[in-house]
């Protein structure tokens, strides 16, 4: 794979991650243990997933933005590349954490993120995906490594 195809990804992240800020925290940022390697993260759409995982890499990778790597699955850079691709080309330049947004809409992605998990076992995987659609994490056999994590809307309480 030419790197450069890969660089709109490395752009984006890096341009969201610039442009997020981090003066306000939902509920579940501090209560996700982030060291662990699979996290889930489920909600309604405007919840504020997007904005936590870009808060979480501003915050732990600003000394080291080859590290973390943000990805929306339904960026079009995936009608002629693989998720494979990526993980592939993040890992052997030095990646650690790659963070996944919107993961249902990947093809078969239950399977994508268990060979993830299988073939790069030091990588740290945290992805979102809607709770609006039925996650079964059972069909790429996750139920076992996965630590999931349910952020609700906000309230007037």
């Amino acid at each position: 794979m030419e790197g450069t195809s890969i660089n709109s990804l490395y752009a984006t992240s890096a341009r969201l991650v610039r442009l997020v800020t981090t003066d306000f925290h939902r509920y579940l940022y501090y209560q996700i243990n982030w060291d662990n390697h699979l996290i889930a993260i489920k909600g309604p759409r405007g919840v504020g997933k997007t904005t936590m995982l870009l808060q979480r890499i501003k915050e732990c990778f600003a000394d080291h933005p080859e590290k973390a790597l943000y990805v929306s699955m339904d960026n079009l850079w995936f009608a002629n590349h693989s998720m494979s691709e990526v993980v592939e080309f993040h890992y052997t330049h030095g990646g650690t954490h790659i963070f996944l947004d919107e993961v249902h809409k990947y093809p078969k992605w239950q399977s994508l993120i268990k060979n993830i998990t299988d073939e790069y076992p030091d990588l740290h995987v945290v992805f979102t995906s809607s709770s609006m659609l039925k996650t079964d994490y059972s069909q790429g056999d996750l139920s076992r490594r996965l630590r999931d994590y349910t952020l609700n809307g906000m309230s007037f309480r």
